[in-house]
Parts: C-alpha cells; sequence; structure tokens
C-alpha cells in the first residue's frame, strides 16, 4: 500500500480508494480487502501519533533548555550592547583629546613661527649693527668709491 500519497498537498481520498480497489485482490472479495486496508490504515495512524507524541516529548523536554539559552543570548545581547556604548565613549573621548591636542599643537606651532619671525629680526639687526661699524669705518676712511658701493648694498637689501 503507497502511505506516501497522504503527505501530498493535494491529497485526494476518493480518487485514492478508487485507485486502492482497482488491484485484482481487491475486486476478487472487496469486503476482506477492505477490512485489511483499515486495519493498515488504523496501524498507520498509531504509528503516526507514536511519532507526533514523541516530536511533542522532545519539543517539551527541549523548551527549558531553550528558554534558557534564549536568556544567556539576551544577556549577551544587553552586555555587547553596554560594551559598544563604552567604546562609543571612548571614541568620543579620544576624539576630543586629539582635537585638544591638535589645539595646542597649532598654539605651540604659532609661537614657534613668531620665535622664528623675532630671532630672523635680531639677526638682522646684529647685521645692521655691523654694516654700521663698517660704514662708520668707510667714512672715517674718505674713499668715496667705497662709501658709495656700501651705500647701493644697503639700499639693495632693504628691497
Amino acid at each position: 500500500m503507497d502511505l506516501a500519497a497522504f503527505s501530498n498537498d493535494d491529497f485526494d481520498p476518493k480518487e485514492w480508494i478508487n485507485k486502492t480497489f482497482q488491484c485484482p485482490e481487491a475486486r476478487e472479495n472487496k469486503e476482506e480487502f477492505a477490512t485489511t486496508i483499515v486495519a493498515k490504515l488504523q496501524s498507520f495512524i498509531q504509528e503516526v501519533n507514536i511519532s507526533l507524541e514523541k516530536t511533542a516529548e522532545q519539543v517539551n523536554q527541549n523548551i527549558p533548555r531553550i528558554a534558557r539559552e534564549i536568556e544567556v543570548m539576551q544577556n549577551e545581547a544587553k552586555l555587547l550592547q553596554h560594551q559598544m556604548s563604552s567604546v562609543k565613549g571612548d571614541v568620543m573621548k579620544v576624539e576630543h583629546d586629539a582635537s585638544q591636542a591638535m589645539q595646542t599643537l597649532l598654539k605651540i606651532d604659532h609661537v614657534k613661527s613668531c620665535m622664528q619671525e623675532a630671532s630672523k629680526a635680531l639677526r638682522e639687526a646684529d647685521n645692521w649693527t655691523t654694516l654700521s661699524a663698517d660704514v662708520e669705518e668707510i667714512f672715517d676712511s674718505g674713499d668715496i668709491n667705497a662709501i658709495a658701493m656700501k651705500l647701493v648694498g644697503m639700499q639693495n637689501s632693504l628691497v
């Protein structure tokens, strides 16, 4: 007897009964054949019921374990959420600290630039002091050509 037909979505009981009763054994003694088919179907129903009971029992046994696993997963999700929040806070703190460090570096760079300009100005002042002493010597020497060359050189350094 083909029991696979019962599991089809488009199972038609009338069609199955008519097909089953078309075999030669059913034509000889229909009552005996029907009794045999009914007994086989009842046996099949009992097997299905036993299988369903076992499945239901397994489901009932697994529900507490599944509930515990769900609870553990919920706790882990909460912990992960807390850790992610903590990491987000750490990242924000690092960004803030980096911003402050950048501001400090910009201030230090500005001070450095000012000091370099002051150093350059001091070197130029020293050069002018030396140049002034040289000009004094040339004026004292009375050499007009040397005085003219020195004045032209000074004028070019100002431009």
